[in-house]
């Protein structure tokens, strides 16, 4: 073999390495293989990219395209409230109902949440918290068993106690001495994908470290004041107030005394 022919040899080798190397990451996950999390706010439905601001009290659901059969998991985190689970939680009505019962299993396809409860969208709300608020999404291909254990003893949001059916939070049924997750996330696949780079960025869902078959996204949002005029959907005395100020505000002053 002469001088010449080693090297080009060697490069065609590293090509043919790289190509391959290349084409079996891509067969193991790629882009049509991941599920996609997409958070819509306010009436018209805004999508937000990372560390966007937010008004209190705006709606807020989340669009899952599933490429495959899976388990859902939505919790949020900030330092005010910490941990909450928005989904699924027991405090929540919903009309979906996937396998052996489970709220939250869906099949392959695109799906709402938190969905419909008698016919009627549902929609969660943003909080009344001044902290920057991450938004987690867990897809499994398998029930993660010890992080809905682990949920059932955080905060939950639910829609069941309100009669205008508008989310609120609840303590867990164990009582607020149980409550975990105030400091920090409280699983391990949670805590994974709040420090994981590339689940907080834009774009499709990313596997999570050393937990196979499970996808992760984090959205971080900072919350802004309300809008003018809007109250916390489930306080509807709040916003009787509100219309009696404003109706109270319309009306002729009386003339003070002495003139």
């Amino acid at each position: 073999m002469s001088e010449n022919t080693h090297p080009r040899g060697l490069r065609a080798l590293f090509v043919s390495v790289a190509v391959t190397t290349a084409l079996a990451l891509a067969a193991v996950v790629s882009w049509d293989d991941r599920p996609v999390a997409t958070f819509s706010f306010g009436e018209d439905r805004v999508e937000l990219a990372p560390f966007d601001e937010v008004a209190m009290f705006d709606a807020m659901t989340l669009r899952i395209d599933m490429p495959f059969s899976g388990y859902v998991y939505v919790v949020s985190f900030d330092y005010e409230r910490g941990a909450v689970c928005y989904y699924p939680t027991d405090f929540l009505g919903t009309d979906h109902l996937g396998a052996d019962d489970r709220m939250n299993f869906f099949a392959a396809g695109q799906h709402e949440l938190p969905g419909t409860w008698n016919t009627k969208a549902q929609s969660w709300y943003i909080p009344d918290s001044r902290e920057t608020m991450s938004l987690c999404v867990v897809v499994s291909k398998r029930a993660l068993i010890d992080l809905e254990e682990t949920l059932v003893l955080t905060r939950q949001v639910g829609n069941r106690a309100f009669r205008n059916r508008a989310m609120g939070m609840y303590m867990p049924r164990a009582g607020r001495a149980k409550v975990i997750g105030k400091k920090s996330m409280p699983h391990d696949v949670l805590r994974a994908a709040m420090n994981q780079e590339d689940s907080i960025r834009a774009g499709a869902m990313v596997p999570c470290r050393n937990h196979p078959g499970v996808f992760v996204k984090v959205l971080n949002i900072r919350i802004s004041s309300p809008r003018p005029g809007v109250t916390p959907p489930n306080n509807p005395f709040g916003a009787q107030l509100n219309q009696l100020t404003k109706k109270k505000l319309k009306e002729p002053k009386p003339p003070k005394k002495g003139r």
